[in-house]
């Protein structure tokens, strides 16, 4: 059931991301490509714990990939790159969205390693 969640959950994320992505300025190219590869690594990671046995490595990693994405669009934030004017605490719509979404898949990932750890 949590991988149907995961998969569903992520490619929620990604359309939404997507958009925002591409709305990045042009000089902050790397940082945009950091981004669209850690959001490709975890799909990728994802499809694979679905077929493997030991899925806790899998897992872990996908959870690093999360993580340092979540981290990506902070930085992003703080940089002041996503459009939208910033509520009183300089964080935008974009912002809360996006990194609430990956705060979900966290806690989604969260739930499927410690299954694994008691099976």
């Amino acid at each position: 059931m949590s991988d149907l969640l995961i998969e569903k959950k992520h490619m929620d994320m990604m359309k939404y991301a997507v958009n925002k992505i591409n709305q990045l300025p042009k000089k902050e190219r790397v940082l945009a490509d950091m981004m669209r590869e850690r959001m490709y690594r975890a799909w990728e990671l994802i499809g694979q714990q679905q077929w493997r046995k030991d899925r806790l490595p899998i897992l872990k990693e996908l959870d690093i990939c999360i993580n340092s994405l979540k981290r990506l669009v902070r930085l992003a934030n703080d940089m002041a790159l996503f459009q939208g004017s910033p509520d009183e605490s300089g964080n935008t719509k974009t912002y809360h969205v996006w990194s609430g979404m990956l705060v979900e898949e966290g806690k989604i990932i969260g739930a499927m390693m410690n299954q694994n750890r008691k099976s």
